[in-house]
């Protein structure tokens, strides 16, 4: 599925744009890949990180995918309607597991540009997102946890992302505003995750949603790179967990990350789940 930017692979060189062809039906593709197995609660029973060839079947986007779980006509292939929708099953469980342990949902409009031949915008508008966004990222999320803890079990040398805890005088100036827009709702001091989420749900679907949630995002504590993961604990939407080397990939869990792994790949004992 593709996630890029058209601008972008419109003014790359040819051999960049041909990139894409890595989504055709039927092309075999090397990669380092994060392999799991995971149960109808999410989870993770064992796992493989090590190289391997994929081949992808259909070339399915968002807009199509969102359909069948809509339940509207898309052109996704019948053969793969029975997977997706199990798919998607799993990515809300592993979802609410998420949020259950503290993650934020800040729900925040992604813009999108329409550009004519010159290159040139001419519209503005507001990106959909649907289900198919959420099942991509939920199993990004899960592959980049997998191989964060695979390192850290084996000592593996990784750089990691880290965001600390929110920065109190800007949580104090969002209480303030919350007050000002007529928004009952007291933070306290030094917030847990889960409160913070909290307030976001106060705020769903009102007016002063957008303003808070971009508020709240700017509390959060700037980012710095360690060789250490920090205090394990769920992170925000948009921004890695501390438990998640970096960067983070569609498919794979990072070229540098798997590489490194791949050369320890690891397989868990586990179970099977009966049908």
């Amino acid at each position: 599925w593709l996630n890029g930017i058209d601008f972008g692979l419109r003014i790359a060189p040819p051999y960049v744009y041909d990139l894409r062809s890595a989504v055709k039906p039927g092309v075999n593709r090397l990669t380092m890949s994060c392999v799991m197995e995971l149960d109808r609660a999410g989870n993770v029973l064992g796992y493989t990180i090590g190289p391997g060839v994929i081949r992808s079947c259909a070339r399915l986007t968002y807009e199509e995918v969102n359909k069948l779980f809509a339940g509207e006509t898309s052109n996704v292939p019948e053969a793969l309607h029975d997977t997706l929708r199990k798919m998607n099953e799993l990515a809300k469980v592993l979802k609410a597991e998420r949020v259950k342990k503290g993650s934020l949902e800040l729900d925040l409009p992604e813009p999108q540009f329409e550009l004519d031949e010159q290159l040139l915008p001419t519209r503005l508008s507001i990106r959909p997102r649907g289900e198919a966004h959420e099942l991509i990222e939920e199993f990004m999320l899960m592959a980049n946890r997998t191989v964060a803890r695979h390192a850290m079990e084996t000592n593996l040398p990784f750089p990691y992302r880290v965001h600390e805890q929110p920065d109190g005088d800007k949580l104090t100036e969002l209480e303030d505003t919350l007050f000002a827009m007529g928004v009952n709702f007291r933070l306290g001091n030094a917030p847990s995750q889960q409160k913070l989420q909290a307030l976001i749900e106060h705020v769903k679907n009102r007016p002063q949603s957008v303003i808070v949630s971009t508020m709240l995002l700017r509390c959060m504590s700037k980012a710095h790179y360690s060789e250490k993961p920090g205090t394990l604990r769920a992170g925000v939407q948009g921004l890695l967990p501390l438990h998640l080397p970096h960067p983070p990939l569609p498919r794979s869990a990072g070229a540098q990350d798997a590489e490194a792994a791949g050369g320890r790949s690891h397989r868990r004992e586990h179970r099977r789940v009966p049908e």
